[in-house]
């Protein structure tokens, strides 16, 4: 039933956004406070995924194999394979199906080969949906740090001249002029465009997949 969400376009419109929008990749332009922070975090979510990816292909070959060698391994301890067959054999396969005319047993080997194709095509089709909604969710909560950085450098004092007091070299503090609050307030608005997108995003595929 899973694989149907493949077939639905509103699936292809948030890959489709996640990646060309939404993926940190395409976060690298805007600003040096966020970029300084945001290389880190992509590279430390890139490696994650990867891991993460691993380990995935791991289970789904694990259970296509095992999916299909049980009724494999039980068909060659009931002599299934055997030039000589009795007229009582119990053929197991993997996925039963039945078309007219056309009868599994009586084609047992193309049966079992069409049942592996099957599920390797299911096990494919599941794990790539799972794979992609697992890399979203990483991929939110790497803006969201990257968005608790951009809010934690909010400050322009770094970027105010240094005076010495007691020894020490410290910002020159002063009331904020208009260039000053205006560089404030573009980088919250750019805070707050940043936490809307990420909002907004987590919204479409809360309805697209359900709670």
């Amino acid at each position: 039933v899973r694989t149907i969400l493949l077939s639905l376009n509103k699936y292809g419109v948030i890959i489709k956004k996640f990646i060309a929008k939404f993926h940190l990749e395409n976060f690298k332009q805007t600003g040096k406070h966020f970029v300084t922070s945001l290389f880190q975090i992509n590279a430390t979510t890139n490696k994650i995924s990867w891991i993460f990816l691993r380990i995935m292909l791991v289970f789904v070959t694990l259970g296509i194999t095992g999916f299909n060698a049980i009724p494999l391994y039980n068909n060659y301890k009931a002599d299934v394979f055997s030039s000589e067959k009795n007229s009582d054999l119990k053929y197991e396969f993997s996925i039963y199906y039945k078309f007219p005319g056309f009868d599994i047993v009586d084609h047992f080997t193309l049966s079992t080969i069409y049942s592996i194709y099957l599920s390797v095509n299911c096990g494919a089709y599941v794990s790539s949906i799972d794979l992609f909604l697992i890399l979203m969710m990483f991929q939110m909560v790497a803006h969201l740090r990257a968005l608790q950085g951009s809010l934690n450098n909010l400050s322009i004092l770094d970027d105010r001249p240094l005076e010495e007091i007691d020894s020490n070299l410290t910002p020159v503090l002063k009331m904020f002029n208009d260039e000053e609050n205006n560089r404030i307030h573009q980088r919250l608005q750019a805070v707050i465009d940043h936490h809307r997108f990420i909002v907004n995003f987590a919204g479409e595929i809360s309805s697209f997949f359900g709670p």
